[in-house]
C-alpha cells in the first residue's frame, strides 16, 4: 500500500515530517478549485485514514498570497447552455437521495464524471465533496488549515471541515460565502457548518450580505481560532500538528465523532454518544498508561500535575499516547477471508527507517479471536525492547492467514478467525544491545 506522502497528485505538493502530513494546494496563478483538486483531496484522506505514520495533516496555499480562492468557474461554464428547467426545492431533496444511492454504486460516479459532461461532472464532484470532508471529521487524523491567502465558496467550506484554522495577518487574506451574489447558495456545506459554529442569526446576514472578512474579523465571528505573523503561519500550524499528532488516535476519533455529529441527536441521546466515546477511549492501553505518570506527578508535585506542571502533558512527552491500535489492521476489510500480507513502518525513536538489521528477528504469534475485526484487538508485540529498557519502534508487522485459517474463517463466516502476526523491531545504528 502507498504511504500518503508517496501518492502522486497533480493539484497537492505533499511532505512529511515526523506524524505531520503538510499538504500544499497549487493551482497558478489564482489558486482556483477544480474537480481534479477534490478527486485528489478524496484520494489524499482516504490514503490518510489507512496510513498509520500520519496523525495530522496541515491543508495550506502553494502559491504565493493564494491558497483556495473558489471553484474554477470555466469547468462548469458549459452548464449555462443547458436547459433550465425549474426545480422545486422539495423536488431537489427527493434528486438528491436518489443520487447518493445511486453515486455510491460502484463505477457509477467515474461513468458519470467521464459522459455526463459538465452536469456530471459537478454531480460527482459535490458527491465525493461531501464524503471527503465527512470523511475528515470522522477521521482519528487532526486536520488543521493554514490559510495563507483567500478562501471563499468553496474554498471556505474546504476549510470549515478541517479540525483547526489559523489564518495568516495579511490585508489580501479574505474569508467569505459569496454565492448570493450570483444567485446561488453554499453547496458544499457552507449552510449548516456556519449555522453550527456562528448560529442562524450571524449565518443569515453574512451569507445574504456577501461580504467577505478579514482575519482580524474572522478570529471576531469564531471563524478561525488564531491569526498568526504571515511569515509565522506555517511553522506555528506544523508545530500545533505536531503536538496534537501526539494524542490517542482513538480518543481524538470519539471526540471529533461527538462534536460533529452529536449536535444532530437530542440531548440526551448526545450525552450517551458522549459516554460512548469516553468508555471507548478508557479501554484503550494509553488511558491505563496515563495513570502511574499521573500520580507520580501527584506526588512529586504536591498539587495536579494539569495545574502545577502541565506543559508536558500539554505537549504530549509526559507519555505515550501514540501507540494504540486500531479498530482493524490498516487496509484490511472487517471480514477479509482471503490471506493478506501488510507492512507498514512505525518512526519509533529518533528518525529511524526499517533497516533489515541484524538481530531483528521475525517473532510470531497466532490469534484466535471471534469475529476477526469487530472490535479493537492489541497486536501482542512485547519484545521491541533492548535489554537495557530502550523501547524500540516497530520495523515490520505482517498480518495475514494460511489456507487452514482460510478455511476455518469462511467456514464460519468469520466469526472464528484465526489470523497470524508476524513482526519485527526496528533499531537504528545508533542503538546496540541484544533484544529483550
Amino acid at each position: 500500500m502507498t504511504a500518503a506522502r508517496d501518492l502522486s497528485l497533480e493539484t497537492l505538493q505533499l511532505e512529511q515530517h515526523g506524524r505531520v502530513l503538510t499538504a500544499r494546494f497549487s493551482n497558478p496563478p489564482l489558486n482556483f478549485m477544480t474537480t481534479v483538486f477534490i478527486r485528489e483531496l478524496d484520494q489524499l484522506t482516504r490514503s490518510v485514514d489507512r496510513d498509520p505514520t500520519v496523525r495530522a495533516v496541515v491543508l495550506t496555499g502553494g502559491v504565493e498570497g493564494r491558497f483556495l480562492t473558489h471553484l474554477d468557474a470555466q469547468e462548469l461554464a458549459g452548464i449555462k447552455d443547458l436547459p433550465h428547467p425549474k426545480l422545486p426545492m422539495q423536488a431537489a431533496e427527493v434528486v438528491v437521495l436518489v443520487l447518493n444511492v445511486v453515486l455510491g454504486l460502484p463505477g457509477v460516479a467515474s461513468l458519470l464524471e467521464r459522459f455526463g459532461g459538465a452536469p456530471g461532472k459537478g454531480i460527482v464532484m459535490g458527491h465525493r465533496w461531501k464524503r471527503l470532508t465527512l470523511r475528515m471529521n470522522r477521521s482519528s487524523v487532526v486536520y488543521l488549515a493554514a490559510i495563507n491567502g483567500p478562501v471563499l465558496d468553496g474554498g471556505l467550506e474546504i476549510v470549515l471541515a478541517c479540525d483547526l484554522r489559523y489564518a495568516a495577518d495579511a490585508a489580501h487574506l479574505r474569508m467569505a460565502q459569496m454565492e448570493m451574489l450570483v444567485a446561488l447558495i453554499p453547496g458544499g456545506g457552507g449552510s449548516q457548518r456556519l449555522l453550527r459554529m456562528l448560529g442562524p442569526a450571524r449565518v443569515l446576514e453574512h451569507v445574504v450580505e456577501g461580504v467577505p472578512l478579514t482575519a482580524q474579523e474572522a478570529l471576531e465571528h469564531g471563524l478561525v481560532h488564531r491569526v498568526v505573523p504571515e511569515e509565522r503561519l506555517l511553522t506555528e500550524a506544523q508545530a500545533t500538528a505536531a503536538r496534537l499528532a501526539r494524542r490517542s488516535p482513538v480518543a481524538v476519533a470519539a471526540l471529533k465523532r461527538c462534536v460533529y455529529f452529536g449536535t444532530d441527536r437530542r440531548l440526551s441521546r448526545a450525552l450517551d454518544l458522549e459516554t460512548a466515546g469516553f468508555l471507548a477511549a478508557g479501554s484503550t492501553r494509553a488511558a491505563a498508561r496515563s495513570l502511574q505518570p499521573f500520580l507520580e506527578d501527584l506526588e512529586r508535585l504536591g498539587d495536579t500535575p494539569f495545574l502545577a506542571d502541565p506543559g508536558p502533558w500539554i505537549e504530549g512527552t509526559r507519555f505515550d499516547q501514540e501507540g494504540e491500535v486500531m479498530d482493524r489492521p490498516i487496509g484490511q476489510s472487517r471480514f477479509s477471508a482471503a490471506a493478506t500480507y501488510l507492512v507498514y513502518q512505525d518512526g519509533g525513536i529518533g528518525d529511524s527507517q526499517p533497516q533489515n538489521m541484524p538481530g531483528t528477528e521475525w517473532k510470531s504469534k497466532t490469534l484466535k479471536s471471534f469475529a476477526w475485526g469487530l472490535w479493537r484487538q492489541d497486536l501482542p508485540v512485547t519484545n521491541c525492547r533492548l535489554a537495557n529498557g530502550q523501547r524500540l519502534g516497530i520495523e515490520e508487522i505482517r498480518i495475514g492467514r494460511s489456507l487452514p485459517q482460510m478455511l476455518i474463517a469462511l467456514l464460519t463466516l468469520g466469526f472464528v478467525a484465526p489470523t497470524r502476526v508476524s513482526w519485527r523491531c526496528c533499531r537504528p545504528p545508533s542503538q546496540s544491545g541484544t533484544l529483550d
